[in-house]
């Protein structure tokens, strides 16, 4: 018997139960449906890459699901720790900074002024309830390659709650080569 790695995209807040079943190549070529016991239950009040494991009786290697939970734009999103996902691909990472229990984000598509019309996609930040001290890390899937996100802010010191951060995908040369 062989069954594949699972993998499904959701929206962050969506109801989502792991499958059931799962369909298993027999070893005569024939395809079974199986029944699988997972190890813990789906949460999507988080976003980000989640693996999942399972059983399924008679199968030794056991049954993997990656789940990736995306928030959109336009949305406060609860900030956490670790790599979180949003609309087109975009990452976000809090990396050292101490996360407040409410502390949110809120990431919005940005009308390009004339300089930055040839940027790609420029998005803009707009963080409550917390103080950055520390870097954050962005990028942006881009055919299946992580690009990095460069930051350019409007204000000097650290990012703080109410000025206006904006990234811009360094996406040009990407998509000249793609």
């Amino acid at each position: 018997m062989r069954i594949p790695d699972l993998e499904n995209t959701v929206r962050a807040g969506a109801i989502y139960y792991l499958p059931g079943k799962v369909l298993a190549e027999m070893d005569d070529g024939s395809k079974s449906w199986e029944v699988v016991k997972w190890e813990q239950k789906a949460d999507t009040t988080k976003t980000g890459t989640f693996r999942f494991h399972g059983k399924v009786s008679g199968y030794g290697q056991g049954v993997t699901l990656t789940l990736h939970i995306y928030a959109p734009f336009g949305k406060p999103v609860k900030l956490h720790e670790g790599t979180m996902l949003f609309d087109q691909g975009f990452e976000l990472n809090m990396g050292a900074n101490q996360i407040p229990e409410n502390a949110t984000v809120t990431i919005t598509e940005a009308e390009p002024g004339t300089a930055l019309t040839q940027a790609g996609l420029v998005l803009r930040f707009d963080f409550a309830g917390i103080e950055l001290t520390r870097p954050v890390s962005c990028h942006m899937r881009w055919k299946r390659k992580r690009t990095q996100v460069t930051w350019e802010s409007f204000t000097s010191g650290p990012l703080t709650v109410g000025n206006t951060y904006t990234a811009r995908a360094c996406l040009a040369a990407e998509r000249s080569r793609a």
